[in-house]
Formats: structure tokens, sequence, C-alpha cells
């Protein structure tokens, strides 16, 4: 696979895509996240806007461990899916 770093690109063009494609990324996967946050809090009976204070310390631990790990997982889809991209265009 092709690497995701901004700097091996070939050309300076391929270093501007890449420099695109990886803000399209985070803005994507961002703006994913927060969306699956809100669902995800909604569907738990979970307020995501209220303090944290207000709930126990085992609910906002187990809130924060998945928030973590489905962040882990967008990024990590994104990253395999980018990778691909750059190299199946050679950038």
């Amino acid at each position: 696979m092709s690497s995701l770093k901004i700097s091996d690109s070939r050309t300076e063009k391929g270093k501007k895509i890449k420099l695109l494609l990886h803000l399209i990324n985070v803005c994507i996967v961002t703006f994913i996240y927060i969306t699956l946050v809100y669902k995800v809090g909604a569907a738990l009976g979970v307020d995501v806007d209220k303090p944290l204070r207000e709930y126990d310390k085992l609910t906002v631990l187990s809130g924060f461990l998945l928030m973590l790990l489905g962040l882990s997982i967008l990024y990590g889809t994104s990253f395999k899916i980018l990778s691909w991209l750059f190299f199946k265009f050679r950038l």
C-alpha cells in the first residue's frame, strides 16, 4: 500500500491532492463521529449535552471507552480507504 504521509508524494501536485484528501477525511470522520455520539447516546438514554457530574462514574467511564473505540475504528477504516486511494491513483 501507498504511504499516508503527505511528504512521500512524488510530485508537488500529488502533495496538494493528498493534503486535500486528508482534510476532507478529517471533516467527514468528525461529522460521522459526532452524529454517532448523539444517536447512540439517545438510544442508550444518555443526554450528551448534560454535564458529566450528573451521571455515575461507571456510565461516564464506559461512555468514554466506547467513544475512544468508535473513534479508533472510524479513523482506522478511513486511513485504510485513503491508503487504498493513494495506491490506486499512484499519489
